[in-house]
């Protein structure tokens, strides 16, 4: 079995992202009781992942609504940010 997950951001003006933050996969002859759904190490990883994604989407967001000029409303360059 293989399991991926992504997290998927939409932002205000329609553009959608997608990420890969895990793939989980076992193989049937090695499933028993210990290892059967998500073990703790697993769920840590994938959990900062999340944190991570999240985080670099809203400074990613944040930074897009700060490029627009405060006066006229056009878009700066990088460089005047």
């Amino acid at each position: 079995m293989d399991v991926n997950i992504f997290v998927e951001t939409t932002f205000d003006d329609g553009e959608t992202r997608r990420r890969n933050i895990g793939r989980l996969c076992c193989a049937p002859d090695a499933l028993g009781p210990v290892n059967l759904g998500l073990l703790l190490d697993e769920a840590k990883q994938l959990l900062r992942r999340l944190r991570e994604a999240i985080l670099q989407e809203q400074i990613y967001d944040a930074l897009t609504a700060r490029r627009n000029c405060d006066d006229c409303g056009r878009r700066r360059a990088i460089h005047d940010d």
